[in-house]
């Protein structure tokens, strides 16, 4: 596997949970100058483990990124279980809170056994939620961490959540091509 070459990302801000967390040092290697505002535990709107995504927004707008990526979810459908119609309420809320006129890349969740069936099924329905809410955005794009998960191995922890040193690795590289695609970055 080719080596991605570093890019200037100082205009992008991450905003993710634990996955992020874990891989703050690959996301810093591969996008110079980006910030990461990453907690583990940590929502989109409605508090269930730690903070939310939400009380970051603000502070995060300040820095006046051109855009963001956003790495949450996995907590939302999983370990809050909550329902459908929250979660796309809280989708939104926090879409609008960043602002229409901005730019998403948002980093659909991945979860695996032995998560349990109803958490895996709740995170599927999360990633739905979020196709739906960017699709009509007109500066949005998506990263399928899932399928991405689902086609490598070793990626992803014994819990079928966290991840591996090679899952960090993977997670930068597939932000950092997203970011190309996407059309924030210059290869």
């Amino acid at each position: 596997m080719k080596r991605a070459r570093p890019i200037d990302a100082s205009a992008i801000v991450i905003l993710g949970d634990s996955l992020s967390a874990q891989t703050n040092e690959e996301y810093a290697e591969l996008l110079w100058g980006v910030t990461i505002d990453a907690a583990p535990g940590r929502t989109l709107v409605t508090k269930t483990i730690s903070d939310t995504g939400m009380d970051r927004i603000e502070s995060l707008k300040a820095l006046a990124p051109k855009w963001w990526v956003v790495a949450l979810g996995t907590n939302d459908g999983a370990y809050g279980e909550h329902t459908v119609a929250a979660m796309a309420a809280d989708v939104e809320q926090l879409l609008k809170a960043i602002g229409d006129d901005q730019c998403v890349l948002w980093v659909l969740p991945a979860i695996a056994a032995p998560a349990t069936p109803a958490w895996i099924s709740n995170v599927a329905e999360f990633r739905e939620i979020v196709r739906f809410a960017l699709g009509s955005r007109p500066c949005g794009a998506m990263v399928d961490w899932q399928t991405v998960v689902a086609n490598e191995r070793k990626i992803l922890d014994k819990d079928g959540i966290h991840l591996t040193s090679k899952g960090e690795r993977r997670l930068a590289e597939v932000v950092h091509q997203g970011l190309i695609d996407a059309g924030a970055l210059r290869p």
